[in-house]
């Protein structure tokens, strides 16, 4: 075959390879709901360019650049899913182009080609191509700029002045994407450090030096402006992390991404790591710029490793996510040892590559078809079910601070995150009075809880609206939770008025009684849901525990449910005067209890005496030690 006629070949084989990853990475680049990372980023980079700038100085510990072209994209784009991920996938179409260049300068093409195709078809990759955040951007342009930076240390003398000052701007642009871009630009100082030392280039140093302190004074400024933030800025998120822990981490998500539980590709890892073994050692081919090669690629990939885990001994700051600088570098190993075993045997690199299509293929299915690998919940359908059921009087409230709900949400009812990070006693009290502001303001709450690490994990505030406001409904909603409450103002007109008092000062201003299909007639098993509102005049100094009964005809009893009030969770001797308490009680009809009409009583009694307390009336008439409701049941037998 002529040299043409291959050129040719390797042409159209890098043309269909583009395409290829164009295609993967378009298809369904919108389907996925936007996750909070990517919503919050819309909304950041919606703000002014001072208010932006000035963020990222106090708050966000992010560089410029992507927040900037995002701000400028959005004027053109707009702010949907598919203008905010367009960005990222362009970058990842871009990147399989330069680990192909990357590899044909350090081994040959079909190290390159090879090592291109797996970059086109990685789930991590994928994964990140069709998420809305700048780490495509910084895979490419990190290893745009150690390919440039290759190239100058391997010329030396042939390098003009506009091949440094590319490299010098191309790593400039990759500081200002991300921060860990420090770790590539550290690997490249050590290679170079390598090359000077073996070839004794004066000239070389002084050249590396001088682009290097270019660089430094041109991004002075914005450390300066940053510092502030960089020195101080912890993620309360990431965990700690031991050096195997890295190493395990990296291999299995720089091999089948994290959208496959490794379990379930245990044989292509083995591949994965024996290719990979293929790949370091220069046995096949011992040409002297080969061995070069791997010595410059061992380097990007343990520097970048070993400096996250010396910086996480101080504090934890090791996730994949940030290590995907180094991904292509992984990759030029597997490619290089796919190569290594196509010269060994002509079925070695078929064998190996449908081992490492076992693995990643997997990865890619579970990313675009299975629900459990979703990078976010369907937010779509819970606020489109929420604008079509909430109204006037009505407010909506999260327990943890994901942005996504108000990307997607249109509707009219208000929407607050309550209370919007981390729950401490300080924020406790001003959630309450938040909440207190939203009961004696609104008809219904609307609660969507989700208990996060990052908010409050506790439960707070479903506990605060438990004992509150009067929970009428559970419903489920594309697999997220909605609690509906009614506040004071909504429930205490539709109340069974009672007024009685139990004890000195402890109020029943009415109940509520209702069953699993809205009437009052019920079948031996079903349950017989109550509700009480209690108000207290006055301190109590004990803990009582609420009785409820139910009496067949007879008077003999067929259900109750004795226990402290709201679900025991909060006692009586913790009320505030003045305060309204919602307290519920599921009572369970016993399985054989016979037809009839059926009374309900209730009271309170002292758990260490047993002793109920007394019932009077408003005038101060005495009841005796119980509470018989107007109300009755039907029992039918079905």
């Amino acid at each position: 075959m002529t040299t043409m006629a291959r050129k040719r070949r390797l042409w159209v084989a890098l043309l269909a390879l583009v395409i290829l990853v164009f295609a993967l990475r378009l298809y369904h680049l919108d389907y996925q709901p936007l996750r909070g990372d990517e919503s919050f980023d819309v909304m950041f980079a919606s703000r002014s360019l001072p208010s932006l700038v000035n963020e990222l100085r106090v708050t966000q510990p992010y560089p410029p650049l992507y927040h900037v072209l995002l701000h400028g994209w959005f004027k053109l784009a707009g702010k949907s899913e598919l203008a905010l991920r367009f960005i990222s996938m362009s970058w990842s179409v871009l990147l399989v182009a330069l680990t192909y260049r990357l590899g044909r300068e350090l081994f040959s093409r079909e190290v390159g080609l090879l090592t291109a195709l797996l970059t086109a078809v990685h789930p991590f990759y994928l994964w990140h191509a069709q998420d809305g955040r700048m780490y495509t951007m910084l895979t490419g342009l990190s290893v745009a700029s150690t390919l440039l930076a290759l190239q100058l240390l391997w010329e030396r003398n042939g390098a003009g002045w506009r091949k440094w000052a590319g490299y010098a701007i191309v790593t400039l642009l990759a500081l200002l994407t991300h921060y860990f871009a420090f770790l590539v630009l550290a690997a490249q100082n050590v290679i170079a450090l390598i090359e000077i030392g073996r070839h004794r280039d004066i000239s070389l140093l002084k050249r590396w030096a001088i682009s290097q302190s270019v660089m430094a004074l041109l991004y002075l400024p914005w450390t300066l402006f940053a510092w502030p933030l960089l020195s101080t800025h912890t993620s309360g998120w990431i965990q700690p992390a031991g050096l195997l822990e890295i190493l395990k981490r990296c291999f299995i998500t720089f091999s089948v991404g994290f959208t496959v539980e490794p379990g379930h590709v245990l044989v292509p890892l083995a591949a994965f790591l024996c290719i990979f073994g293929s790949g370091i050692f220069p046995w096949r081919w011992g040409q002297r710029r080969d061995r070069t090669s791997l010595v410059a690629l061992a380097v990007l990939l343990l520097v970048p490793l070993l400096a996250v885990y010396l910086g996480s001994l101080r504090r934890p700051m090791f996730d994949e996510r940030y290590l995907i600088i180094i991904v292509p570098f992984y990759l030029l190993f597997l490619g290089r040892g796919l190569a290594q075993l196509g010269h060994w045997r002509t079925w070695a690199l078929p064998a190996a590559g449908i081992l490492l299509a076992w693995g990643m293929g997997r990865g890619m299915w579970n990313y675009y078809f299975d629900p459990r690998y979703a990078k976010s919940p369907p937010w779509p359908a819970l606020t489109a079910h929420l604008e079509a059921q909430t109204g006037p009087g009505d407010v909506i409230v999260q327990d943890y601070p994901d942005p996504t709900f108000d990307y997607y949400y249109h509707g009219q009812a208000p929407h607050l995150v309550v209370p919007g990070g981390p729950l401490d006693d300080e924020r406790r009290a001003e959630t309450a009075a938040t909440l207190t502001a939203l009961r004696d303001g609104y008809d219904r709450i609307w609660f969507i809880p989700m208990a996060d690490p990052g908010g409050d994990h506790a439960g707070f505030v479903g506990r605060w609206l438990d004992r509150y406001c009067d929970r009428v409904e559970r419903r489920e909603v594309a697999g997220f939770t909605v609690d509906v409450y009614l506040t004071p103002r909504a429930f205490l007109p539709k109340m069974q008025p009672l007024n009685v008092i139990l004890g000195d000062s402890i109020h029943l201003l009415g109940y509520r009684l209702e069953g699993d299909d809205g009437d009052l007639t019920f079948a031996p098993g079903e349950t017989v849901r109550l509700t009480f509102y209690w108000q207290t005049s006055a301190p109590i100094n004990a803990d009582y525990t609420v009785f409820t009964h139910l009496l067949d005809p007879t008077g003999w009893l067929r259900g109750q449910l004795d226990n402290p009030p709201v679900y025991g969770t909060y006692p009586t001797g913790q009320w505030a005067t003045g305060e309204i308490i919602v307290d519920k009680y599921d009572i369970v009809l016993e399985p054989g209890a016979p037809q009839g009409k059926y009374a309900l009583e209730l009271g309170m009694y002292d758990p260490v005496t047993t002793e109920r307390l007394p019932v009077r009336d408003t005038e101060g008439a005495y009841l005796g030690g119980r509470v018989l409701l107007s109300d009755a049941i039907e029992v039918q037998l079905r």
